[in-house]
Order: structure tokens, then C-alpha cells, then sequence
């Protein structure tokens, strides 16, 4: 806003223009999701009474929601994109938002679908996070009530399910995550993880339940579990409020054996103690090389995709980010952006892990030409499918690097196999799929 001089040191300070910018109203963002076409939603946390949805779309245009388009009043506790182009959020007391690729927002409440109110209060309806499962069925956590899990078909039909037998309905649920096998995985806030077998129907007897516990690394860290994502190898990443943990087989929740699934942590390097141990992560996102990225209460951070190594870290301190806070992450695919949700606002990156092509192409070399004095950070190499054996060539066919990557890029750093830069001139590459998609082929011009 811009304010006149004032006249005399007591006059009255009257704004004679006011400026509102683009962008989200708030900078107390709960949750932040990316969506296909490049849009990214934030859902924010209710201030000076106000609730609002930002999107702002693939050309960096946005658009805000507030009451004035139906938005309840109390705090959005989760952003998902729709793949249609709109978007679904949890509140943390008026049920599950949806705002329609037109804009249009519709609340599903207890008028209007199972979901329940909490507390014997008829207007409290927490429902506090939402998924997708794989027919495109939208999966609804409703807290403080005896149904925590609903599910509304395809015809906009609701089911409620109960707790299951061996789990307290006094747990407090927090979130789900459905992987590829359709299984629900429920975190809670206190007790740990339960699951709902496939489908929409609650499975006779007790579902797996993880609790906190165990030695040696197996078990979950902490019963505060923070958030759970799924990686490209189909293992689940548990976040808890005293570090991180995997399953390396979520396809044998229903095994019988409870071992299966148990979490494990992983070790530092000299296996003295455990990697990350303690650390508080809030959220938990995974890229296209299958590396993952952790919001946490002491900054960003980015492991490998074994989980064993910090290749980034940002921290108020050496980054742009705004705070060590970081409540929240999600990584856009399409161009490798990754987006954090700070305690005092939202920012981006602009990463290297991009989505695999479709189908083996001509690559993408940059930059041309390589001048290693001027470009400290290698040469990179996208257009790859999926899973790729690159090969760096001599013109005349010697091998000089291979690099197994996964996703739609990979970085060489002008060096051999045997770590020795190397020399100026013209050199091949050739991309491979793994999965006999074929071979791809660019050119690197390298100049010293």
C-alpha cells in the first residue's frame, strides 16, 4: 500500500491505495499438493477469520477461494489435486471440500454423505485428509468419530467403515495413504498404523496394526506418525515425530506373518547409529528418480532413493527457504519443481528429477556446449524413459561413462569412469531403457 507523508507527527495515517498481490492470502499453509498439469493447490490454516485455497495454475496465474465461493471457516488441513483439474481438502471441523474444474465448491458434510460429526457435537465434522484409491475413488479420514474411513464411488454414493476390531476408536486418526495393492494405511496420532484390507468392505477379524516399539531398528520410531508416501519400488516411507522408517513389503499386510511389514531404519554409514534418527518430518514426497524429499522441523532435506544418504539439505540459514519449519512438500514432475510449505510461506525449487518419457526420443543435452570452467554443475541429460543405462561415447565408439539413472534426467560431470576429466571434443550419447524400450541419442560438445 502506498501511504502519503504525513503533515504534523500526530495526523492521522490514511492509505490512499491498496494493493492486494497475487498469490495466497496467508502464509499459514497446512498442506500444498502439485497437480498433472503443472497447477499447484495450498490449503491454509484459518486466520484473522478467514480460510482460503490458492491454485495457482501452469502459467503461474492465481486464482484464490474464500468464503465468498462456499468455503467452510475452519482451517484446510490437506490440498489434493484432482485429476480433473480440481481439488479435494480436509477441514479440521466442516467435512471434506471440493472446488470443480470450473470453480465451483461443494462441502460434503454430514448432510450430504456418511461422514460424521465428532464429540456428540453435530457441528463438528474433522475430516482432516483425503486419497485417491486406484479406480479413482476418493477416500476421506473423518476424525473423532466411530467411522474413520469413507469412501465415495463413482456414482457419488457414500460408505462409512469402522474402526477395525483390534484398534481402539479412541485412536486419533490423522491420515491415509493407499498404495498400489488398494490397501489403506491409517496413521494416527499417538498409537501408530493400521490397515484396511482392498477394497471398500472392512475384512472379517483384526487388520495389521504397527505399533511403536521393537529393537535393533525394527518397529516404528515413534507412535506420532507424520506421513507416509509410497515409492516407485512400491515401499512405504513412514514419517514419525523421531525419524524415518520403510516397508519394504506392504504387499504382505495380509500375509498373516506381522513381520513382513514391520518398519526398519535405516543405519548411518559406519552403522554405529540409525540415519536421521529423531528427526521430526512432517511430510514426505518422492521424485521421479525415486529420491525423497523430507519437510521437517529442521529444514528440507533430500536422501537417496535406499534412503541411506543426504545428497541436499536446505536450512533457513544457507537457502531462500524462510524458516526451518517446513510443514509441508510436493514435487511437480513434469519440471522437476519442488514446492515447500514453510511456517511463514511457500516457495520453490527448481530440481532435477523429471518424469520419464513416454517412449524413447531424441535427448535433450544442455548446456551446448559444455564449457566445464563456466558450468560447475555438469552436463544435463533428459529425455530418458523410465529406467536407462546412459552411456557417454567416444565418436569412435569408446566407452567413457556409463550411468544407470532412473526418471527423465541424469547429470554428468565431464568426467570417465576413472574420475579424470575429460578432454575436449565431441562425444555420444546413448540412452538405453532398461525394459527394451529402445535407444536414444544426443550429442555433448565439450570445450576446456
Amino acid at each position: 500500500q502506498r501511504i502519503p507523508p504525513l503533515e504534523t507527527a500526530s495526523g492521522d495515517i490514511m492509505p490512499d491505495q491498496i494493493e492486494v498481490p497475487d498469490g495466497p492470502r496467508s502464509n499459514q499453509i497446512d498442506d500444498i499438493d502439485a497437480g498433472r498439469d503443472g497447477e499447484v493447490w495450498l490449503a491454509t490454516r484459518r486466520t484473522i477469520n478467514r480460510t482460503t485455497v490458492a491454485r495457482r495454475d501452469g502459467n503461474g496465474t492465481w486464482r484464490v477461494f474464500t468464503a465468498a465461493e462456499g468455503l467452510p471457516a475452519s482451517s484446510l488441513l490437506s490440498a489434493l489435486a484432482d485429476r480433473d483439474g480440481g481439488f479435494w481438502g480436509g477441514s479440521s471441523s466442516d467435512g471434506l471440500v471440493r472446488i470443480d474444474p470450473e470453480g465451483a465448491v461443494t462441502v460434503f458434510d454430514t448432510e450430504n454423505s456418511s461422514i460424521l460429526s465428532g464429540l456428540s457435537n453435530p457441528d463438528f465434522v474433522p475430516v482432516v485428509d483425503a486419497a485417491f484409491d486406484g479406480d479413482g475413488q476418493i477416500w476421506a479420514v473423518n476424525q473423532a468419530s466411530s467411522q474413520p474411513l469413507h469412501v465415495r464411488d463413482d456414482v457419488g454414493a457414500w460408505t462409512g467403515l469402522p474402526f477395525p476390531s483390534n484398534v481402539l476408536s479412541r485412536d486419533i486418526v490423522e491420515g491415509v495413504l493407499i498404495d498400489r495393492f488398494d490397501q489403506k494405511w491409517v496413521f494416527t496420532a499417538e498409537s501408530g498404523i493400521f490397515v484396511y484390507a482392498p477394497g471398500s468392505s472392512l475384512p472379517q477379524g483384526s487388520a495389521p496394526f504397527l505399533r511403536p516399539g521393537g529393537a535393533n531398528g525394527i518397529g516404528l520410531p515413534n507412535g506420532q506418525v507424520e506421513a507416509l508416501a509410497e515409492d516407485l519400488d512400491g515401499r512405504i516411507w513412514v514419517g514419525t515425530r523421531r525419524g524415518l522408517a520403510t516397508i519394504f513389503s506392504p504387499g504382505s499386510a495380509f500375509s498373516g506373518d506381522l513381520s513382513l511389514i514391520e518398519p526398519q531404519w535405516a543405519r548411518t554409514e559406519d552403522g554405529t547409529s540409525f540415519f536421521l534418527r529423531d528427526l521430526l518430518i512432517n511430510d514426505i514426497a518422492v521424485d521421479p528418480a525415486n529420491n525423497k524429499w523430507l519437510a521437517s522441523s529442521s529444514g528440507a532435506w533430500l536422501i537417496d532413493s535406499d534412503g541411506e544418504n543426504v545428497l541436499l539439505r536446505f536450512t533457513e540459514a544457507d537457502s531462500p527457504l524462510f524458516s526451518d519449519n517446513v510443514i509441508a512438500v510436493d514435487v511437480d514432475a513434469r519440471t522437476g519443481t519442488v514446492y515447500f510449505a514453510t511456517d511463514r510461506g511457500v516457495l520453490s525449487y527448481r530440481g532435477e528429477a523429471l518424469a520419464a518419457a513416454p517412449t524413447v526420443r531424441d535427448l535433450d543435452v544442455a548446456p551446448r556446449p559444455y564449457r566445464p570452467a563456466q558450468h560447475a554443475d555438469g552436463v544435463l541429460i533428459s529425455g530418458l524413459v523410465a529406467e536407462t543405462r546412459v552411456r557417454i561415447l567416444t565418436f569412435d565408439g569408446r566407452l567413457v561413462r556409463a550411468l544407470d539413472t532412473r526418471g527423465g534426467a541424469v547429470r554428468w560431470d565431464g568426467r570417465d569412469a576413472d574420475g579424470q576429466a575429460v578432454p575436449s571434443g565431441g562425444y555420444l550419447v546413448a540412452a538405453s531403457g532398461l525394459g527394451d524400450e529402445g535407444t536414444g541419442f544426443g550429442k555433448i560438445a565439450v570445450i576446456r
